[in-house]
């Protein structure tokens, strides 16, 4: 090679840039910018920047990827935003000079997404033929610029003067034997005014949990637009569907949650705006407090749980011990309204569990328990069974029941008796026996065997383990009291043990302890105290009844209870010590005897006939 030649080539890098950004891009001050590089394979770092500064989303700029193609939108473009465009993808670049003007006319926008259909070529001749891609560009083409340039010139050739409406051009004027390569850019009306305006705006959309929501927007005029939920930017993906027919978009979002309700869902196009919301209704279990949770069959029985529902549209699932329950023969799922019912048609041993219905995020949970045979007593007697016992003896009450399995329970005065050192309880085949050594005054009682739905009642009573009668020295005891106005009266019983239980009654009702009546008990003896003050009221038959037996005694009272009465006015009367006071009383029988008070302290009192003071 000569000194002073030089040889030019192209050197191709293969990168994984398979559709890039255009050499420049203008559009008009206001107006959406809109840059698309596509990838031939996904990458770790990729970033767009603007003069070698990362872009960040805000209020006017959106990054968004949707499979290889990621995509940068510039809303109301202003002049701080020119500058170089950048994508770096790993390794690899694209960059776009981007500028604004201020002329309104046509601007041509290159899509590298044209599919060559082929060509037909003559000798000076090339026609050339093409598509756009399955996936049309954001705003419709009005039509294209077909340019030419021979291999190794840097310089692009317009082949038209008029505007090219259809996809197939025949270029001319070539050279035979030529090298040329052909670039294809589309024209649109993007940049052009009127802008698009709203014409029917989102609506709030409500469905329920687990539905889909559709949201609708319809624009004056077709234009390209972006989908944000509680104002994050959005991809179509399978669980949100974005479609366009000419000027309507539509979002689907899939499967809505509870927890989206209230979700903003907003759609930008051009410098306008919709917003709306979404409402998910949730479904909920209602009237808990009248749902059985624990129900209870026996052998062969049907048996039901059931559950209500708000809303008649919610679908419910069944679960046993964790286990979805399948409509079987043995279960049948039923839901009527907000009524929903599990029946089991004829309940066994092994249909006993937990069962759970769920209906969204909620759950209610139910216990079916299954019941034997009804168990009932053998030779149940009509009346409950009177047993008298001796104190310091054994005691057995045997009962029969029906079946060997059966499960009772012995209750004394309703409270459940306990194995202890000196009850034994004694379960043997159908036979049954509450034993009790020692017995004590306090063991008498109703004693009660009580099974699933039946019951046996004893009544025990305790008597001396002595011959004599229980109320000792009938003969001796005094029984025929005699006392004054104001006196005191103590009766006295003795019984013959120190066990017996001994209980006083007046006019048939039992006297308790009191201010004014004392029940007292030591060792063997009983008494009954009427303390002072005893009136002529409190005369009368007073009864002892121990283990059965009863002793009266008769108390008399004697005298006459007077009150003195006033018939002056009220005297109030003021000294000063030492000063002396005299209180005349005049009262109409000699003989009364009466006491004087003040401030709950006696004082002394000088009595003259007929005048007491």
């Amino acid at each position: 090679m000569k000194e002073g030649s030089r040889t030019v080539g192209e050197l191709t890098v293969k990168g994984n840039i398979v559709k890039k950004l255009p050499r420049k891009t203008v559009v008009a001050e206001n107006d959406t910018a809109i840059f698309c590089v596509e990838l031939s394979h996904s990458c770790k770092n990729i970033t767009w920047t603007k003069n070698g500064q990362e872009l960040k989303p805000n209020d006017r700029t959106t990054i968004t990827v949707s499979g290889m193609r990621h995509v940068l939108t510039i809303r109301e473009c202003k002049w701080e935003d020119i500058g170089e465009i950048t994508l770096l993808a790993d390794d690899s670049r694209t960059s776009t000079q981007f500028n604004l003007t201020n002329d309104k006319s046509l601007e041509a926008k290159l899509f590298p997404d044209f599919q060559h259909k082929g060509y037909c070529k003559t000798e000076t001749s090339v026609t050339l033929a093409w598509s756009l891609p399955e996936d049309e560009p954001p705003v419709p083409v009005t039509g294209y610029i077909i340019e030419k340039k021979k291999i190794g010139s840097n310089t692009w050739t317009r082949c038209h003067s008029e505007n090219v409406v259809v996809q197939e051009f025949t270029v001319r004027g070539v050279t035979e034997g030529g090298d040329y390569q052909f670039r294809i850019s589309s024209i649109n009306n993007f940049s052009q005014k009127p802008k698009a305006s709203i014409k029917t705006p989102l609506q709030e959309v409500e469905v329920t949990a687990g539905e889909d929501a559709t949201f609708t927007i319809e624009l004056s005029t077709v234009a390209p637009g972006l989908w944000f939920l509680n104002g994050k930017a959005i991809e179509s993906s399978e669980s949100h569907i974005m479609q366009r027919t000419k000027n309507t978009h539509t979002l689907i979002i899939k499967k809505v949650r509870s927890i989206d309700n209230s979700m903003e869902v907003k759609f930008v196009a051009s410098c306008v705006e919709s917003l709306a919301r979404l409402r998910v209704k949730e479904f909920r279990f209602v009237n808990k407090e009248k749902s059985k949770r624990v129900v209870t069959a026996a052998c062969g029985v049907l048996a039901e749980l059931a559950a209500e529902t708000n809303d008649i549209h919610a679908k419910v699932q069944w679960y046993k011990n964790g286990k979805e329950v399948k409509p079987l023969k043995t279960f049948t799922v039923e839901s009527k309204g907000k009524e929903h019912r599990l029946i089991i048609s004829a309940a066994q041993k092994e249909d006993e569990g937990t069962y759970t219905i769920i209906i969204t995020a909620q759950l209610m949970e139910m216990h079916f328990t299954f019941a034997d045979a009804a168990v009932k007593f053998v030779n149940k007697p009509k009346t409950p069974v009177e047993v008298v016992a001796t104190a310091s003896e054994s005691l057995e009450l045997p009962c029969e029941v029906s079946a060997a399995s059966a499960v009772v329970t012995w209750r004394k005065d309703q409270k459940e008796v306990k194995q202890d050192q000196r009850i034994t309880i004694i379960s043997q085949g159908t036979q049954r026996k509450l034993v009790i050594n020692k017995m004590q005054q306090s063991d008498q009682g109703h004693y009660t065997c009580v099974a699933n739905d039946d019951r046996l009642t004893f009544q025990v009573k305790i008597k001396g383990n002595d011959c004599s009668a229980t109320i000792l020295k009938k003969s001796t005891t005094q029984t025929e009291y005699a006392a004054s106005v104001g006196e005191k009266v103590t009766l006295v019983c003795e019984v013959s043990h120190s066990t017996v239980q001994g209980n006083w009654y007046r006019h048939g009702q039992e006297m308790k302890q009191s201010k004014v009546v004392g029940v007292e008990s030591e060792g063997a003896t009983r008494r009954l105290v009427l303390h002072n003050n005893v009136e002529a009221k409190d005369g009368g038959d007073y009864v002892c009844e121990a283990a059965g037996e009863k002793l009266i005694f008769h108390v008399t009272v004697t005298g006459e209870c007077c009150q003195a009465k006033s018939n002056g006015p009220k005297m109030e009367k003021y000294l000063d010590p030492p000063r002396t006071l005299r209180l005349n009383l005049m009262v109409k029988l000699a003989n009364l005897s009466f006491r004087t008070w003040r401030q709950r302290m006696e004082v002394t009192m000088f009595v003259k006939q007929r005048e007491r003071s």
